[in-house]
């Protein structure tokens, strides 16, 4: 019973010691590989919610797609003077800004240096991830990828007739005539 337990121990400090390694070492996500052999194309991973951060999880790996590793991975292709980008995206999208500063990228990328740059969809490519692909020269999706639309969704809930209901009122106190927004 004691070996059990002092068994469980150790297995239990290794465990926690293998994740914590994984957590300080940050992400092991690559913005731009390409293997020896071809220099002519380079792979760019899309992988997540697309943000200016992505925080990397307890077991290692990054939990999003981070814009400013993909635009380093862009930069990095320009100046390589590869033929080609190939995009693999598996994204539901992300924050507006970090979506647009890659498309802009991949633009500019088009147009100053003549790259081309296709789009490989994954399992999901929408809103931010369908934004990203939509600078390419050509879109390859499976039949069975979810492809989203550009754009914003948020849900709200309708409680005014509770709130007369109780009593409720509400206001606004505001510095200038044109601090309120609502108005």
């Amino acid at each position: 019973m004691r070996f059990d337990r002092l068994l469980a121990t150790i297995l239990i400090v290794i465990c926690l010691v293998a994740a914590l390694g994984n957590w300080l070492m940050g992400s092991s996500f690559q913005a731009s590989e390409r293997s020896k052999a071809s220099v002519d194309i380079a792979l760019i991973d899309v992988y997540g919610s697309i943000s200016d951060s992505a925080n990397s999880s307890l077991f290692g790996g990054a939990e999003g797609a981070n814009a400013t590793t993909l635009l380093e991975g862009i930069r990095q292709a320009r100046q390589d003077k590869v033929k080609a980008i190939l995009l693999r995206i598996n994204s539901p999208g992300g924050t507006a800004a970090a979506a647009q500063s890659v498309y802009t990228e991949l633009m500019r990328a088009r147009k100053e240096t003549k790259i081309k740059i296709v789009a490989s969809l994954g399992d999901l490519t929408a809103s931010g991830g369908y934004y990203v692909a939509s600078a390419a020269n050509h879109i390859v999706a499976n039949p069975s990828t979810l492809t989203g639309s550009i754009g914003v969704i948020m849900h709200t809930q309708n409680i005014s007739p509770l709130l007369d209901k109780l009593g409720v009122q509400s206001g606004s106190i505001q510095s200038g005539r044109f601090k309120d927004y609502f108005i």
